[in-house]
C-alpha cells in the first residue's frame, strides 16, 4: 500500500511538472510575436530598433496556475514600452537621442510586488509581476532624465 501511495505521488508530481513546463513553453508562441510587433513599432517611430527580449528563466519560476496572467502582463509590457518609445521619438533630436542610448529592452518576471524599471548601460530592464504591468511609466520617467 505504501508503494502504491508513493508511486501515485510521484506520478502526480511529474504530471504537474510536465503541465507547468508546457504552460510556460506555450507562452513563447504568444510572446515572441509581440516582440516582433514592439520592434516594428519602435523602428517606425524612432528609426531604430533596439533588441527586445524576455527572460524565460524568470518566467519559468512563476506558478503554472498563474502562467496566463504573467504571459498577459509580459505581452502588455511590450506593447506599452513600444508605445512609450514611439511617443518619446517625436522629433529628429529625440529619435537620435533614443537610438544612441537604447540598445536593448528586456523583461523579467517576479512573483509579487510592483513593477520596476531600470536603465543602465543602454539596457532598459523591466521587472513585472502577475499583478500589474508598468504601463511604460518607468521607462518614460527614465527617458525624461535625458
Amino acid at each position: 500500500m505504501m508503494k502504491l501511495v508513493l508511486a501515485a505521488s510521484v506520478f502526480m508530481f511529474t504530471s504537474g511538472m510536465a503541465f507547468a513546463a508546457k504552460a510556460h513553453r506555450e507562452a513563447a508562441k504568444e510572446i515572441d510575436p509581440k516582440i516582433k510587433e514592439a520592434s516594428a513599432t519602435v523602428k517606425s517611430g524612432c528609426g531604430c530598433a533596439p533588441g527586445f527580449a524576455w527572460d524565460m528563466k524568470s518566467f519559468e519560476k512563476t506558478p503554472a496556475d498563474k502562467a496566463d496572467e504573467f504571459k498577459s502582463n509580459i505581452k502588455k509590457e511590450f506593447e506599452d514600452l513600444a508605445k512609450t518609445a514611439k511617443e518619446f521619438c517625436s522629433d529628429a533630436a529625440s529619435k537620435k537621442l533614443f537610438c544612441s542610448k537604447v540598445k536593448k529592452i528586456q523583461i523579467f518576471t517576479k512573483t509579487s510586488g510592483d513593477p520596476e524599471t531600470k536603465f543602465a548601460g543602454g539596457v532598459f530592464t523591466v521587472t513585472t509581476s502577475n499583478q500589474m504591468a508598468s504601463g511604460g511609466y518607468g521607462m518614460k520617467s527614465e527617458m525624461e532624465k535625458w
